[in-house]
Parts: structure tokens; C-alpha cells; sequence
């Protein structure tokens, strides 16, 4: 009897270990059919200007660079920025560290309350792989950067 009952308990906890185990494998499996996908989040740092090699603290917001197969949506969440017009750009690693225009502009504005929530898709990005996003105030002030973002894919 004490022997049945200890396979039960066995069966009982190998069960549990399966189904806990695809439960954990079945997204994972799903995200391998959807393509070539990465997502990166870095800070956007104030006056920095650096192309990735920051040397500035002071975090004003942040960027996420979203991959799907050869088109990268860039969102960028802004908290502390200065009010007024604002400009962003994006920069990709044509070789490494350096910071080549990518050639899209996309304004905004900044509100008295220094926020601005913006996205954009870029198309075209298959084949590079590390991006960063510049910003630019109306007030003239340096560029705020993100940083480079490291992506699969491409």
C-alpha cells in the first residue's frame, strides 16, 4: 500500500514538472516563429552626445528599439526633457564606433512638464544591427542621446 501511494506522489510531481515546463517552453517557442525580433531599452541621457560612450548621468527618459524581421519602431518616452520643439534623429554603427545619420527626422514637443511620448518605425534596417537616438531642443541646447542599442537580427 505505502508503495503505490510513493508512485502516486512520484507521478503526482513528474506531471507537475511537465506541464510547468511547457508552460514555460510554449512562449519561448512562439517567439522563435514570430522572426528575427529583439527589443533593447536604454536611458536617454541629457546633453551627452557621446554615440554610445556616455559619460553623462542625468536621465531624462527612455528608448525603446523594437526589431521585426527588416523594420526597427523606435519609442521614446521623455520625463525630463526641456520644454518646447524637440527633434529626434536616429544613428546606426556603420563600422564600429561610429555614428552615421540615418537620415529620418521626427519632431515633437516637449511639454511645460517635460514629457513627450513619440514612436516611429524605420524600414530598411536589415543588415545593422546597433542604432542610438539623438535629440535636439528648440532651445539650442546639445544633444540628449540613448546610447547604442545592440540588436539581433538584421
Amino acid at each position: 500500500m505505502n508503495r503505490t501511494k510513493n508512485w502516486y506522489c512520484r507521478r503526482a510531481s513528474l506531471v507537475a514538472l511537465v506541464v510547468a515546463l511547457a508552460a514555460v517552453a510554449a512562449p519561448v517557442a512562439f517567439a522563435a516563429l514570430a522572426g528575427n525580433g529583439s527589443t533593447v531599452t536604454l536611458p536617454m541621457l541629457t546633453h551627452d552626445n557621446s554615440c554610445g560612450t556616455s559619460t553623462n548621468k542625468k536621465q531624462i527618459g527612455k528608448v525603446t528599439f523594437s526589431r521585426h524581421k527588416d523594420s526597427l519602431t523606435i519609442t521614446v518616452d521623455l520625463t525630463r526633457a526641456v520644454p518646447g520643439d524637440y527633434v529626434l534623429e536616429t544613428f546606426f554603427n556603420a563600422i564600429p564606433n561610429d555614428c552615421t545619420p540615418w537620415g529620418d527626422s521626427h519632431k515633437g514637443k516637449v511639454g511645460a512638464d517635460g514629457h513627450l511620448h513619440m514612436s516611429y518605425t524605420l524600414t530598411g534596417t536589415d543588415g545593422y544591427n546597433d542604432f542610438a537616438v539623438y535629440g535636439t531642443a528648440s532651445s539650442g541646447t546639445p544633444y540628449d542621446d540613448s546610447g547604442i542599442a545592440h540588436l539581433a537580427g538584421g
